[in-house]
């Protein structure tokens, strides 16, 4: 575990994941996105530095809000 996912477990949920000792633990959590963001700032996936890692961060909130705000602007839209 690298110093990026060290501080995302300790930052997620108010620190709910802080005991993890290992990366691998992460997808038996049964939460998707703490595992997302932890193989995102992985050294195996290619995280290597403060850069990419705020980088990586800011490419998946900026998704989310594009997918958040298509969300929003079909509240009664039944085909979802």
């Amino acid at each position: 575990m690298n110093k990026f996912q060290t501080l995302a477990k300790n930052t997620y949920a108010g620190g709910q994941f802080n005991y993890l000792s290992t990366d691998a633990q992460t997808d038996r959590l049964g939460d998707s996105l703490f595992a997302f963001i932890m193989r995102e700032l992985s050294e195996a996936g290619g995280c290597n530095d403060h850069q990419e890692a705020v980088h990586r961060m800011e490419n998946a909130r900026n998704e989310i809000d594009m997918l958040l705000t298509e969300l929003k602007a079909r509240p009664t839209d039944r085909r979802f």
